[in-house]
């Protein structure tokens, strides 16, 4: 699809600066902003109309900044308007260094990046409703994961001084949530083999040795089931620089992958560190 209008979007938690960007004008570029709410996306889209655009000819580019952008993201993918959602450390990096800092600014430096690599950018798409569910269970399980390491603490720690009833009580509650960790393992299994698509993904992951239930989950969740990078070099280069290093396919160079904006899926591969340097190296 050809683009002839270019957008970058600013988001914070309550507002979006949006900027149009004029190749000619550059910082003169039309800019506009909104409440980031159902309100502030339609009076968005209402502007970007009377600037005379056409909306099937319309990229709008913002950074990947969390929960912030989901709702904005939601809203494009059900009026079908093309959006790509960027790593900020990739439009730094690629525009250098720049005067002066604020939202504006931002959304012109966005909007500037979105024109000037139009024809590489892959257009993002809000994750399915099978990964929204495994991400509500993952994180489920990793609450219960925690409780249960503080209780296994505490009943370590007061064994030897605390009445009968404490230590059975503690007991119970560690029973608990073993069966409730179970339970969410179970449905998110439930959930992957009703998916045909993640299924399979799932089974080539789980084949890799070190390589359990919640890492293959994680990088399903992370990646958008595989499909939120172009190729194996884009996983890559999160944490390793394969430059100088042969790979035969996507599958291995994506299992030495981590995303740095995602401390939670970080943690996970650095207790594995063994395994994944094993696979790598």
């Amino acid at each position: 699809m050809k683009f002839k209008w270019f957008i970058g979007v600013d988001i914070s938690k309550k507002t979006l600066d949006a900027t149009l960007y004029d190749k000619v004008c550059l910082k003169k570029s039309k800019h506009i902003k909104v409440s980031n709410n159902l309100k502030g996306f339609r009076e968005l889209i209402k502007w970007v109309e009377k600037q005379g655009s056409l909306l099937d000819e319309l990229l709008i580019c913002m950074e990947h900044t969390g929960v912030y952008g989901n709702d904005l993201a939601v809203f494009l993918d059900q009026k079908h308007i093309a959006y790509s959602m960027v790593p900020p450390l990739h439009i730094k990096r690629s525009l250098g260094l720049t005067r002066g800092k604020n939202d504006k600014v931002d959304s012109f430096q966005i909007s500037r990046f979105c024109y000037l690599h139009r024809g590489e950018l892959r257009l993002s798409k809000y994750p399915s409703v099978t990964i929204q569910k495994l991400r509500g269970l993952i994180n489920e399980r990793e609450r219960l994961v925690k409780m249960q390491t503080t209780e296994k603490q505490v009943l370590k720690e007061l064994k030897a001084q605390s009445s009968g009833s404490t230590i059975e009580r503690l007991k119970a509650r560690l029973s608990h949530f073993a069966k409730d960790i179970n339970s969410t393992e179970r449905e998110i299994e439930q959930i992957i083999n009703a998916d045909a698509d993640i299924q399979k993904n799932y089974i080539l992951t789980r084949s890799v040795t070190g390589i359990g239930l919640v890492n293959a989950v994680l990088f399903i969740i992370y990646s958008n089931n595989f499909h939120g990078f172009a190729d194996a070099r884009k996983y890559a280069c999160y944490q390793f620089k394969f430059d100088s290093i042969h790979y035969n396919s996507m599958f291995f160079a994506l299992i030495c992958f981590s995303f740095i904006i995602k401390s939670q899926l970080r943690v996970v591969l650095n207790s594995r560190s063994g395994s994944v340097a094993q696979i790598c190296f």
